[in-house]
């Protein structure tokens, strides 16, 4: 660290040592609390931050999940942020929901968003079998969707995505851009580390992927800019579950999250237990819980009047993210969001 004059500063390498030490203590600490056992997993080294229990350490997420070898460059969300999903209470028997809203538009967006990157296209038996929805009233409801453009049938009873999206893409991107500050602070925190880099805001119950640096290393992290994952596994969803609205509401958006979980009755209040030490702590590690074998490090991204607008975070291999690197992971990643903090940037998810 050097002055303004380009002669070395003691005072200023002095707080970053400091700050170093600091980053490790609470990795260790957030490594070995019983009380945090949800934020789970395994890294090589032993470092073995908080995931419910033995039984729930492999099911949620790293900062993003998927571990490849994928090249590319910085990358911004267009047009496939997912908007929020319906608010959904199970009401007797199977397939039957209460939605609050209009419940066409709720089934007809709840179809729309069956079409993902692993099923680009359907069959309309295939969407009855999938949404538990009347055949008759699938038959509808596409019917409607290709009217407007927004399926296209691409062969005898086959559906993929219609054309009608491509202007709401062109829109998306131009409103969602990510300003050039925020994305040099992720660039930095990709060089620095070597793993890829994403910035998450959540959507529903939905944490969605709005933009991306990838790493310098070969085998690295590899995630869809404009993927939406579910809230209740990842170190992006535990920052982001910290939202201090979130965390006071009762009902919240985490039981709703909760209840989409592969785990039991007693999760929701586990997950707000979590969510609450993640904004306690100010990051979050995890290992394993949404694909074996990928962690993540993720710190949230503050707007002035202290709403979480959205999640920073590295995301790889785990056995990469030991106790040797995980310190310097830390603090790498909480530097970066708090420098896109400064920015000003205020996010699109928080209202």
């Amino acid at each position: 660290m050097t002055d303004a004059h380009g002669r070395p500063n003691p005072r200023a390498a002095a707080d970053e040592r400091d700050e170093a030490g600091r980053t490790a203590g609470e990795v260790r600490a957030a490594a070995g609390s019983a009380g945090d056992r949800d934020e789970a997993g395994r890294t090589a080294g032993g470092v073995r931050a908080a995931a419910g229990s033995a039984g729930e350490r492999g099911a949620g997420g790293a900062a993003g999940d998927g571990v490849g070898g994928r090249p590319g460059d910085s990358a911004s969300a267009g047009g496939r942020i997912a908007s929020g999903q319906s608010v959904e209470r199970a009401a007797g028997g199977a397939g039957e929901r209460e939605l609050a809203g209009v419940r066409s538009v709720h089934r007809a967006l709840d179809l729309l968003e069956r079409f993902d990157d692993e099923h680009p296209t359907w069959t309309l038996a295939e969407l009855t079998t999938a949404s538990k929805l009347p055949k008759t009233t699938v038959l509808r409801l596409v019917t409607t969707l290709e009217q407007r453009g927004l399926v296209a049938a691409i062969g005898p009873g086959r559906y993929a995505i219609g054309p009608g999206f491509l202007r709401w893409s062109r829109l998306s991107s131009a409103s969602m851009e990510i300003p050039p500050a925020v994305r040099t602070a992720m660039g930095k925190l990709a060089a620095d580390t070597g793993e890829t880099a994403n910035l998450y805001i959540r959507v529903g119950r939905t944490r969605v992927c709005l933009a991306q640096a990838q790493g310098t290393l070969s085998v690295r992290h590899s995630i869809a800019v404009g993927s939406a994952l579910p809230l209740w596994g990842g170190a992006a969803s535990k920052v982001l579950l910290s939202d201090p609205p979130v965390l006071e509401s009762d009902p919240s958006v985490i039981d709703d999250v909760a209840g989409e979980s592969p785990y039991g009755s007693d999760f929701p209040k586990k997950l707000r237990a979590i969510a609450a030490a993640t904004g306690d702590r100010g990051f979050a590690i995890t290992h394993g819980e949404r694909e074996l074998g990928a962690s993540g490090v993720s710190a949230p991204v503050v707007r002035s009047d202290g709403r979480v607008v959205a999640a920073v975070g590295i995301g790889g291999p785990t056995t990469r993210f030991n106790e040797e690197r995980l310190p310097a992971y830390v603090q790498a990643v909480r530097r970066c969001a708090r420098t896109i903090s400064t920015t000003g940037w205020s996010g699109f998810s928080a209202s």
